[in-house]
């Protein structure tokens, strides 16, 4: 079932990125890179979620990394 899903998940992002790539400019490559990078990064995201569900949250990341400094100044 994991297939499925990250076929399907491939699928609706080539077909946003295909949708939407007409509607940039040719001449602004920049708009092109950063709409290139902000799709990939959400697909990879969706992947990376689909792949591991268990993995802990970006707030439970920051809480590790400013534990020490709660003990310090708390």
């Amino acid at each position: 079932m994991t297939v499925v899903y990250l076929v399907s998940i491939t699928i609706v992002a080539m077909l946003i990125l295909l949708m939407e790539w007409g509607s940039i400019p040719q001449n602004s490559l920049k708009e092109r890179a950063a709409y290139l990078a902000m799709t990939g990064g959400g697909w990879l995201l969706a992947v990376i979620l689909i792949l591991a569900p268990d993995l802990s949250s970006p707030s439970e990341w920051i809480a590790i990394i400013f534990k020490p400094f709660t003990r310090l100044f708390g």
